[in-house]
């Protein structure tokens, strides 16, 4: 298992960068726009997670990487088992990246004194933090619950035919 979860974080690294990058920013911009930092560190969890499930699925698909990685010395199970590894190793990442992330944001506000209703909300609080923490660990739950319902789905069908399947499947449970 642990050949094939470093099989998956190698191929993930170059995507991994560019998902911190862009997730900082949109984190940033939603923080902002909803002017509270709670929501940067459950934005980024949440988007960790699903990008990550999605990202490894369309890279199955891209040169038929599926089948050559079942040529390589490891089993289905090791195969499985390190995909679930990575996609719950990105969403960690996901959720400490957004916890640093807003608690610089609310130290540098904090030290600009920005005047206003920005800087009102992104001043620092004790009791931020564990509305922070509880919101953030209800996005990992939602996250892994998506990651887990999608990611069979993808080894099954692909990511091809896995994404013309699930958004009507959403809209028949709703």
């Amino acid at each position: 298992m642990k050949r094939a979860f470093l099989l998956e974080m190698t191929i993930f690294r170059d995507y991994a960068r560019q998902l911190v990058g862009l997730g900082l920013l949109v984190s940033l911009c939603i923080g902002l726009g909803m002017q509270t930092p709670l929501a940067m560190p459950a934005t980024l969890t949440c988007m960790f997670f699903m990008m990550s499930a999605m990202g490894l699925a369309a890279y199955d698909q891209l040169n038929h990487w599926e089948l050559f990685r079942l040529t390589l010395p490891l089993s289905r199970r090791d195969v499985v088992l390190g995909r679930y590894g990575a996609v719950v190793a990105f969403g960690l990442l996901g959720m400490v990246v957004g916890l640093v992330a807003a608690l610089a944001a609310t130290g540098v506000v904090s030290a600009v004194g920005l005047p206003g209703e920005v800087g009102e909300a992104f001043a620092f609080d004790p009791d931020m933090l564990s509305v922070m923490a509880v919101v953030t660990c209800f996005t990992l739950l939602i996250g892994s619950v998506v990651a887990s319902v999608v990611t069979p789905l993808y080894f099954r069908l692909g990511q091809t035919r896995a994404t013309q399947i699930l958004p009507p499947a959403r809209r028949g449970a709703s």
